[in-house]
């Protein structure tokens, strides 16, 4: 998009409209206080156009790999709070001049970017001295004036990036994702927190550096929206893992046992992998898997789940789908995949692919395991019939959503095999199909008579044990039958009684050798609700026992104000959250 001509008429003009505003009140904004700044207010003024140049320069990859977040809104806020918005408006403008000169973007975006922003402080800053009004700004009215300020920036905004969207891509909102909420969330956070770093220093100068400490925290939270991507994506293709695709699998089945809904579940393997690299080097083999990731991504709706298992083994999930849908749309993909050529700098000449498909739909009784192993039948008949085609697994309780086998009327006949939609009917005591063992097709006809037999078909067709002397270490019973206690060891309740009794021993010496402090129970309720926030919004990163917080800032506050008191008080609030979040 590297020049405006591509553009729809539309874009063009919605760029030119924001463009001619910004322009407009850079010329006049400026003019209202800058004229009056002393040497420190200058000073203020060339470190934060430092500052946010530097962070303009470095972002930080958002939760999608069309956003970023950087440090430079917490600068703007600082800014706007102490010197203006003409002093934020010259720091913007100058730290995405910076920014164009390091990234070289296209003229006409980053002229969009800065004459956004630009409109953007001027609302903020005309909305913050509204609300202010004649009130001091270390004053209730000041705090609310920055709330304000902060929504009515970050609102507007991401309204102004999300309509340039709408008009260059054609991209809704919610397609975007320009109104996710941690995108806002995160924005509000960090212009809020640079607008109350400038209330601090109105206050005080030297506690402004105590802000580092946080603000360290706070850059390493900006990494974590795009570390949860990145850990459910696929690195090669970009598509989602087996890990997500397990767990969107399970809430989306969850949702469908519960309003009885269809759901489909494909899974295909793409054919003879080992053939193409062998053939045409491993590279070659790596551009067809890319290739087809994205042949597979664009012909799926948005709420489809697309997965690669791992290898050439992929996956679909198909919410609130048919097979009369489901059949036709993997056709119709199997075709495209067939019909493609697949090219690359690397390869001599263009690689053909085939991809095998097996389709399962959800059952009365089944869970996750099931559909996709009566998927997977489907697939192994697939590649046992000569690959390149698309099987489908039934169970007879699954034809309540369609009549007989209607759904495959109206499907156009293969040219080379009549019989390539051809049913595998599962769950009864029929011979097997062709290519398929005997044995399995009977642990899936008892797999239909007992829900809880999945763990033997499992156990059969890993191990190729028998049915007998199988076990399960489900719903916390071990492989013995025995269950384990729900009562902690004696050394942990030892643990945990000292523990009590020298808190309870600290509280009453504190009290006695510090004294009555003055409560103000307004404030340390405040603070407590402020920590049993911060508990529940924990964030579990390293392990699953344990999780970072933010709440040991108002217990600390809380222990200076209000001593010993607010101490069992913020120990009461944290304790809460922390008891109830696990269940």
């Amino acid at each position: 998009m590297g020049n405006p001509d591509r553009l729809s008429i539309p874009a063009q003009g919605y760029i030119v409209m924001v463009i001619a505003a910004g322009g407009a009140l850079l010329g006049l904004v400026p003019l209202q206080r800058l004229g009056s700044f002393n040497l420190p207010h200058l000073a203020i003024l060339g470190g934060a156009c430092a500052v946010a140049a530097m962070a303009q320069v470095v972002k930080v990859e958002g939760s999608t790999a069309k956003t970023s977040y950087n440090l430079s809104l917490l600068v703007y806020g600082f800014t706007l709070v102490l010197l203006g918005p003409g002093a934020a408006v010259l720091v913007a403008v100058f730290a995405c001049l910076i920014d164009w000169a390091w990234n070289r973007y296209p003229w006409f975006i980053q002229a969009f970017n800065i004459c956004c922003l630009i409109v953007n402080l001027c609302v903020a800053g005309l909305v913050f001295r509204g609300v202010l009004g004649a009130a001091p700004t270390l004053s209730w009215r000041g705090a609310l004036a920055m709330a304000a300020t902060a929504m009515c920036f970050v609102i507007l905004n991401h309204v102004m990036v999300g309509l340039a969207i709408v008009f260059a891509r054609g991209e809704s909102f919610a397609q975007s994702g320009v109104f996710g909420k941690s995108s806002l969330l995160m924005d509000a956070t960090l212009f809020a927190s640079g607008s109350m770093a400038g209330l601090l220093w109105l206050s005080s100068p030297y506690l402004v550096p105590l802000l580092l400490i946080p603000l360290y925290m706070l850059s390493t939270t900006l990494r974590v929206p795009s570390l949860e991507r990145q850990a459910v994506l696929d690195a090669k293709t970009g598509l989602h893992n087996a890990r997500y695709f397990h767990e969107a699998l399970d809430r989306e089945l969850a949702r469908a046992n519960r309003f009885d809904r269809p759901l489909c579940v494909v899974v295909a393997d793409l054919d003879l992998l080992r053939s193409i690299n062998n053939t045409h080097g491993h590279l070659a083999g790596d551009t067809v898997l890319t290739g087809i990731a994205r042949i597979m991504r664009e012909n799926f709706r948005e709420h489809d789940t697309v997965a690669r298992f791992g290898g050439e083994e992929f996956s679909i999930l198909m919410p609130d789908t048919l097979l009369a849908d489901a059949v036709p749309r993997v056709e119709r993909l199997r075709r495209i995949i067939e019909a493609t050529y697949f090219e690359s700098s690397a390869l001599v000449e263009p690689v053909k692919a085939t991809m095998s498909f097996g389709i399962a739909q959800r059952t009365y009784d089944q869970n996750a395991q099931e559909i996709l192993h009566r998927a997977d039948l489907a697939l192994y008949q697939a590649k046992a019939e000569g690959r390149n085609r698309v099987r489908v697994a039934l169970d007879r309780g699954s034809l309540d959503w369609v009549q007989g086998d209607s759904y495959l009327e109206g499907l156009e006949a293969e040219e080379e095999d009549s019989t390539a939609y051809r049913v595998m009917i599962l769950g009864t005591e029929a011979s097997a199909p062709a290519g398929i063992p005997t044995a399995v097709v009977n642990s899936v006809a008892a797999m239909d008579r007992s829900p809880d037999a999945h763990t033997v078909v499992e156990s059969s067709l890993v191990a190729g044990s028998s049915v007998a002397g199988s076990t399960s270490v489900a719903n916390g019973t071990t492989t013995n039958g025995s269950r384990g206690s729900g009562f902690p060891g004696w050394r942990v309740a030892a643990v945990a009684s000292a523990v009590i009794l020298a808190a309870t021993a600290a509280f009453w010496l504190s009290l006695s050798a510090l004294g009555s402090f003055d409560l103000d129970w307004y404030k340390l309720g405040l603070l407590a609700a402020i920590a049993a926030l911060t508990e529940l919004l924990s964030v579990e990163i390293y392990v699953r026992e344990t999780s970072v917080s933010t709440s040991a800032a108002p217990f600390v506050a809380a222990a200076v104000l209000f001593g010993p008191i607010g101490v069992l008080a913020m120990s009461i609030a944290m304790a809460g959250p922390a008891m109830i979040k696990p269940r």
